[in-house]
């Protein structure tokens, strides 16, 4: 992956990113590369579906398959000119800010992790915080 590499270093470099991103992205293009053997030029679309998806399904945190997600999508979009390959790809993780939503056998929802008693307790604090004086 040597001269793709150096292109996408001096790519990320122009765009002013971090230093630690900087390693981090060559680090997962660089993985990618190695998975298949191959330079990623030669990879596609479904290569790069079936990679992240195995990150997933090995465990890998949300936060980490963000990462390889942002390094596959920029060494696709800028480095090699290619934004088709990536385009499609939605991420394959759920970053997780809200609890899920589960249906009951009446088909009406209600989160899953989150109980009233918090919700009232949370307007109870806030309110205790903002009475008049």
């Amino acid at each position: 992956m040597g001269q793709i590499r150096d292109r996408m270093e001096g790519d990320l470099r122009l765009r002013n990113y971090r230093e630690r991103t900087v390693r981090e992205y060559l680090r997962c293009a660089g993985k990618f590369a190695e998975h298949f053997g191959r330079s990623p030029h030669r990879l596609g679309r479904e290569e790069v579906r079936s990679y992240l998806l195995g990150l997933k399904e090995s465990g890998r945190m949300p936060g980490t398959l963000k990462v390889h997600f942002g390094a596959l999508r920029f060494l696709y979009a800028v480095t090699l000119s290619r934004p088709e390959v990536v385009l499609s790809a939605q991420p394959l993780f759920q970053p997780g800010r809200h609890p899920p939503v589960v249906l009951d056998d009446q088909g009406s929802s209600s989160r899953s992790l989150r109980s009233d008693h918090d919700v009232s307790r949370q307007r109870t604090r806030s309110s205790s915080t903002t009475s008049p004086a």
